[in-house]
């Protein structure tokens, strides 16, 4: 059977493609509700060649791979125990994936609200979330989703997880997960319309988590130096021209036009008809 190009190979054929091409053994389903509800991504443990349990993200976009493996990569060069280490990746599907060393923790989040939470806990924090700010500075890496799920408490210190949305900040190439049609009236930009900073959400979990008490001088030291850096290590979204969104909404609506009425897919065509009309008009607002 041949498999379709925005897939995962069935979990027997990609637990052989792993153990072939990369020598993965004990390759093990990691199941999260996420992965149940969504079914964009796929997780696995499993171990090198080496013997060191690792963990393998399959995505049904297989280039997305290819940009977690590589800003996990040059960040831990920067600050190891801040980023899980880069194991492999294939950008090609259906075997797409990205492998990186298995982590055993807790998210952000859910520590903020467990009974170890305490002052001591939250200076380490607010030192974490700080180094992993320089670490960003310093990397030629834009996150574009961090919050305090993203974050992982483990092994004594806090990581920035889940790169799969990163880019370049010096040779900005977007993602095709991104496509300009989803984007419109989106909720994920944080920062400004249709652009990212990461110092800015890091900012946000930094004061979630607080200041304790007897911590407040460097605290504020901080915080006053990723103030400064918020809007200079931005990403922009760069929309494609007039005549290919033009091209889009014509494909999109003649697609709307032979779906079936009532239908899941003739209603994600109509959005995208929709959204394509808003892009339009924000344009042409912006020549005039």
């Amino acid at each position: 059977m041949r498999l379709r190009k925005n897939t995962i190979a069935p979990d027997e054929k990609f637990a052989a493609f792993l153990q072939k091409k990369y020598g993965f053994v004990h390759i093990t389903p990691f199941y999260t509700d996420h992965s149940k509800r969504t079914g964009v991504n796929k997780f696995f443990t499993a171990q090198d060649k080496n013997g060191k349990k690792i963990f393998i993200k399959a995505t049904t976009e297989a280039r997305l791979a290819r940009h977690e493996y590589m800003a996990n990569q040059q960040l831990h060069a920067i600050a190891p125990t801040c980023f899980t280490e880069a194991i492999a990746y294939c950008d090609k599907a259906p075997y797409g994936f990205c492998a990186t060393s298995f982590e055993e923790g807790i998210a952000l989040g859910e520590l903020m609200q467990s009974p170890a939470w305490n002052d001591s806990l939250r200076v380490q924090m607010l030192k974490n979330i700080y180094a992993i700010f320089l670490a960003l500075k310093q990397g030629d890496v834009a996150h574009r989703d961090i919050h305090a799920n993203q974050m992982m408490y483990s092994d004594g210190s806090l990581k920035l997880i889940d790169f799969q949305y990163a880019v370049s900040k010096s040779n900005y190439k977007e993602t095709k997960f991104h496509r300009f049609y989803n984007l419109v009236d989106q909720d994920i930009f944080r920062y400004k319309k249709y652009e990212w900073d990461d110092t800015f959400t890091i900012l946000i979990v930094f004061e979630k988590v607080g200041c304790p008490e007897g911590f407040e001088e460097e605290y504020q030291r901080m915080k006053n130096e990723m103030e400064a850096y918020v809007g200079k290590g931005t990403v922009r979204y760069r929309f494609p021209g007039t005549c290919t969104i033009l091209l889009h909404r014509f494909s999109f609506q003649i697609q709307a036009l032979l779906a079936k009425k009532g239908s899941r897919k003739k209603n994600v065509y109509l959005k995208r008809v929709e959204r394509c009309k808003k892009l339009l008009k924000e344009l042409n607002n912006n020549r005039t």
